[in-house]
């Protein structure tokens, strides 16, 4: 009988391991977020600019990121646009 309950408490426990790794990956992912955000922004504001456009190039095509400071219709004329 002892057996039989010891094994919900294992399964229990394994399953906590996978809920913690799934959080600590989700809050890692969070960070990298805030920063590729924050970076951008603060050196604009650092060269006088009023905001950020990072761009960087996915399957032959830019991938167009901004922040509030960046007309919305001004990085949608840029993303996706083919670079070969």
């Amino acid at each position: 009988m002892a057996v039989g309950a010891e094994a919900p408490l294992n399964a229990g426990s394994d399953l906590g391991g996978v809920d913690a790794g799934w959080s600590d990956e989700s809050t890692h992912r969070s960070h990298q977020q805030e920063l590729r955000q924050a970076v951008p922004t603060r050196l604009a504001a650092a060269l006088g600019g009023t905001g950020a456009l990072p761009v960087s190039v996915g399957e032959g095509r830019l991938r167009v990121s901004f922040d509030g400071g960046i007309p919305l219709r001004r990085a949608d004329a840029a993303h996706g646009t083919s670079v070969r």
